[in-house]
């Protein structure tokens, strides 16, 4: 996955997150996408990969998404 798929991925997540209604997970994620962002400025490709993995966990047990459509989203 590139650093620009990264960036168009979590920029998806951003848009989502801010028309959520505030919780405590959306709280918790809501910075997450502008630091995953940072990270891949930065070259810290690893760290960034991690950080998104985590997001997507959290998406997916929250039940935003499905298995698939986070396997889609993370596609070419």
């Amino acid at each position: 996955m590139t650093g620009a798929k990264v960036i168009e991925v979590v920029q998806i997540y951003a848009r989502l997150l801010d028309e959520l209604e505030p919780s405590a997970t959306r709280d918790k994620l809501i910075t997450m996408p502008a630091q995953i962002e940072q990270f891949i400025m930065e070259g810290r490709t690893d760290k960034a990969m991690r950080w998104l993995g985590f997001m997507q966990g959290v998406l997916w047990n929250v039940g935003v998404y499905t298995l698939d459509e986070l396997k889609n989203h993370n596609r070419p």
